[in-house]
């Protein structure tokens, strides 16, 4: 997911901020593992993914990309310079490649370049060196995994916790991947298939920044899915490429309906959530269409860490840092504002300080 836009949330405030209750939405609301508990291990880690169980998440977030013998498995991008030693190891430099994914040219090694078997032989490493360097202490540590591994950890929890953790697929580039050859869709839903997981109760949310994958996962299955949404739009060219004619206008209340035919929630960048008003910020008509239709509100982009949290929340002079920097404090007030708008749960890198967030008297 792309960092929100800093500009909204540097002047967000709960002053004159009237909440809805998130009772009002749904039952209490989710605390969702952003690629695991990924401010305090390197993302999409067997690591992050157990930590984040440990500190009281409710479901756990890998991104899904493809290899060469078509295996999902759990990376931020199918370009994996930045989480993973590839770059370091010489067995491979003649992978190196330029391409063009969605409309924007990358250079790097790409999965799809890659088999499974060698892609095992790699290691993780934090993506965000210089925003998270405490985390850099555990480069090297964990191998990558397969979507099927993910699911693995999270019945696991299950088990040990007594609790039910479930689990929050993205597909990445589906339309790229469409390209190359590969059935996404259906290696999804064979890999949740062979867990048990095929029906409208069972612990799975579906996401994706595209429609068709979410409406062909509708067609297919009976998962719950949403749809992840930002200001951004593909252009004609892009919607061309792809031979796609459908994009929902969501500056519309009357849009809000038809997405909802098709999805059962939508992920948005946070700071669609707010608007602006002569005392501050207020929830936006954006949150209230959708409330309106009935979709679940997942957003994401709550950052923690100094550089990205609001500044209302970080202009306090009686700081605590903790690891990366961060000051438990402000980014629970943070988090629990962003509850208080009556979402239905979040993506965190920091599960512990959401679960904590939830739990603070109103």
């Amino acid at each position: 997911m792309s960092k929100i836009l800093p500009l909204a949330l540097s002047l967000f405030c709960t002053i004159g901020m009237s909440p809805i209750q998130a009772s009002e939405l749904s039952d209490k609301p989710i605390v969702i593992a952003h690629r695991g508990a990924s401010g305090y291990r390197p993302e999409h880690t067997e690591s992050s993914y157990q930590l984040a169980i440990e500190q009281g998440a409710d479901f756990i977030e890998p991104d899904l990309v493809m290899t060469k013998d078509g295996v999902l498995i759990a990376r931020h991008e199918n370009e994996i310079s930045g989480t993973t030693d590839v770059a370091e190891r010489p067995e491979f430099m003649d992978r190196y490649a330029t391409k063009v994914i969605d409309g924007e040219t990358f250079s790097g090694w790409f999965t799809e370049d890659f088999t499974l078997a060698e892609i095992k032989t790699l290691k993780a490493k934090e993506r965000r060196p210089a925003l998270r360097s405490d985390n850099t202490q555990f480069d090297g540590t964990d191998e990558i995994l397969t979507f099927a591994e993910v699911i693995a950890i999270a019945k696991n929890g299950s088990r040990t916790t007594g609790r039910t953790i479930g689990i929050y697929p993205e597909l990445k580039h589906p339309h790229y991947h469409e390209s190359l050859g590969f059935d996404v869709v259906s290696a999804l839903l064979a890999d949740l298939e062979k867990a048990g997981w095929t029906g409208s109760d069972s612990p799975v949310f579906v996401q994706c920044f595209w429609p068709a994958p979410l409406q062909e996962v509708k067609r297919r299955s009976a998962l719950k899915t949403v749809f992840l949404t930002t200001r951004w739009q593909p252009d004609h060219a892009l919607m061309n490429t792809y031979k796609l004619s459908y994009w929902p206008d969501l500056a519309s209340p009357e849009s809000f309906a038809e997405v909802a035919a098709w999805t059962d929630g939508l992920g948005p960048s946070v700071d669609l959530l707010i608007t602006a008003d002569n005392d501050g910020f207020a929830p936006s008509a954006f949150l209230h269409n959708a409330k309106t239709n009935g979709l679940l509100l997942h957003p994401w982009g709550i950052n923690a860490e100094p550089e990205l949290i609001p500044t209302v929340f970080a202009a306090r002079a009686d700081v605590t840092k903790d690891w990366n920097g961060i000051d438990r404090d402000q980014a629970i007030a943070w988090y629990k504002a962003v509850f208080d708008l009556g979402v239905n749960g979040i993506f965190t890198d920091y599960p512990d300080m959401s679960v904590s967030a939830l739990r603070t008297a109103p």
